[in-house]
């Protein structure tokens, strides 16, 4: 096998990076997790329903681009199966960035979902989320991924999971979140309304479209 030096070098400088270093995560996790992750979308709708938690909004900005909205509401996970999520993690956050005049009689938007270690909302609103509003009149929410930025466990580095199973908790709360924010921007006349996302947010933005 060739190995090249900077392999080495590229090693020795990320040897502290180290996913999920406390193994597989508690048993109990994984037996609740298997009780939902098969349900079908119909199924899955009704627990929407069911752990649909009030979603409070308040404007932040009003500038000639857009107006800006900061955004929360408790997981619909943290009540389905408590404690699976941490603390920290349990109140979803997110910004909606409109236009502040929209360009038809529709309002379209786009939901974007984090890639990893993509943590807070910055990246996506400079990268995605200006270029949109500024130049199609496209409005944008920007979801923040449990497990990170003001979500992130106080004992966890970055985006370090500590378990295997995180990765599977942060992904069915993002799905759910996803759902339930779906409804609140219908219920605020918005749409349609798309989802996005890059490496991990992408497949999260899959397999929420599945269950839409």
């Amino acid at each position: 096998v060739c190995v090249f030096m900077g392999d080495y070098v590229y090693r020795s400088v990320v040897s502290f990076i180290k996913f999920f270093s406390k193994g597989w995560g508690p048993v109990e996790t994984y037996e609740g997790l298997a009780k939902i992750l098969f349900l079908t979308r119909s199924k899955c709708l009704k627990i929407i329903e069911k752990h649909s938690h009030p979603i409070t909004v308040k404007k932040v900005s009003d500038t000639s681009n857009g107006v800006s909205y900061d955004g929360v509401f408790l997981s619909p996970l943290a009540t389905l199966i408590p404690g699976m999520l941490p603390k920290e993690a349990e109140t979803a956050r997110f910004e909606l960035l409109i236009p502040k005049k929209w360009k038809g009689e529709s309002r379209p938007l786009y939901i974007h979902m984090a890639g990893t270690g993509d943590h807070f909302f910055w990246r996506r609103r400079f990268m995605y989320v200006y270029p949109l509003l500024k130049s199609h009149g496209i409005g944008s929410v920007i979801l923040e991924n449990p497990f990170y930025g003001t979500r992130k466990p106080r004992n966890q580095t970055r985006s370090q999971l500590h378990h295997v199973s995180d990765l599977f908790v942060m992904g069915l709360a993002l799905i759910f979140e996803c759902l339930r924010l779906g409804q609140w921007l219908e219920e605020q006349d918005l749409g349609p309304i798309g989802l996005t996302g890059l490496s991990m947010g992408g497949h999260n933005a899959s397999l929420t479209a599945c269950l839409w």
